[in-house]
């Protein structure tokens, strides 16, 4: 912050008559600032002076924008939870029990961890924790089914911890919040309920759509992965650049540590499946699920539950996190389709070798 009065000067006059004299200032960078009152050396009073974001209408558009794109999208996604497939699922439980521990039980007691441990950056931590906490995406469901995971068992763990997000989020916040901010900043939970529950009451009325009306469900199973790209090239795009300051607030550090728990969700999903010796398509489903968390809620949750500017300081943290998730699973891609055409290949090089030569 740039304050642009050289000085303002109270005589005894002044002071008598309670005159009130103006202080400009010009914000340079998001967050809170202070201005402190002295007289002749001595402090007299602290301001605490919040800097925004001026472009406040556009801000404005692009969450109303975003909002209905992702209301759109979890109907969806609810549409797609065919009750024969979930019982199927539920019928060997394992599966969806190791991703609930995962998601539920180590990513949030990893993201507190990494935060507390990496940065003093309070909001920081509230975000990295609200995003640990998170429930899995649509995204989660696209990058299985490209991985060669189990799709059925992807999708029934999106939707269960969709659903169990709503009392899960809130425990976890409760009662872990005032040790990430030391109890100076007041998380309203009320609205953070009210937040969720419209994150969340879609997924029922997608899936009431399926049942009711199953041609619109098959409707919807058609449009939901080029939906959910418009989505995130919407975010990727009009978010950027709407909400340019917040790439201007992160430090490598803040990187860092998305890093440390995307990375640490791949492994922990992955590593606990392996000991319950589940299939190798439900270990990435698993593995998958637990670390490609719906950035989104965390993000709309954020900025509708927090006054400005904290909501967008508190956003850091899911969007440090959700620059880093996706880029091992493009390069794991990368090699499993290498990996399928040499395989390919060589089979197909053996099965034409005449007999006489085997």
């Amino acid at each position: 912050m740039k304050l642009l009065n050289n000085s303002i000067i109270y005589n005894s006059q002044d002071i008598g008559e309670a005159v009130l004299k103006k202080i400009h200032y010009e914000g340079i960078q998001l967050g809170l600032n202070h201005i402190k009152f002295l007289h002749e050396d001595l402090l007299i009073h602290t301001l605490e002076v919040p800097i925004l974001a001026n472009s406040s209408v556009l801000n404005d558009i692009f969450m109303l924008v975003m909002m209905s794109m992702i209301i759109v999208n979890t109907i969806n996604m609810g549409a797609q939870l065919d009750l024969e497939v979930l019982k199927e699922v539920f019928k060997r439980p394992i599966g969806p029990a190791v991703g609930f521990f995962c998601q539920f039980l180590m990513m949030p007691l990893l993201s507190f961890l990494v935060g507390y441990l990496i940065t003093d950056d309070k909001l920081f931590r509230l975000g990295l924790f609200v995003l640990g906490c998170c429930p899995g995406g649509t995204g989660s469901n696209f990058w299985t089914l490209l991985l060669g995971g189990d799709i059925n068992l992807s999708i029934t763990m999106t939707f269960v911890s969709t659903v169990a997000a709503l009392g899960m989020m809130p425990f976890w916040i409760f009662t872990m919040s005032p040790y990430l901010t030391d109890g100076d900043i007041v998380v309203p939970f009320s609205q953070l309920i009210i937040s969720l529950m419209s994150l969340i009451l879609p997924v029922v009325l997608g899936m009431w759509i399926r049942w009711r009306w199953p041609k619109a469900g098959g409707l919807m199973e058609k449009v939901i992965v080029p939906f959910t790209l418009l989505t995130v090239l919407f975010i990727l795009t009009g978010g950027v650049y709407v909400n340019l300051f917040i790439f201007e607030l992160m430090t490598p550090l803040m990187v860092a540590a998305g890093f440390v728990v995307a990375f640490s969700g791949y492994f922990a999903g992955a590593g606990l499946s392996y000991l319950f010796r589940l299939p190798t398509a439900q270990i990435t489903a698993v593995s998958v699920e637990t670390a490609f968390q719906n950035g989104s809620i965390a993000f709309v949750l954020l900025k509708m539950s927090f006054p400005e500017p904290l909501g967008e300081l508190a956003s850091v943290a899911p969007v440090a996190q959700l620059l880093i998730t996706g880029l091992p699973l493009w390069g794991l891609l990368a090699l499993l389709k290498i990996y399928q055409r040499c395989c390919k290949k060589k089979k197909e090089e053996y099965v034409g070798v005449p007999l006489d030569r085997v």
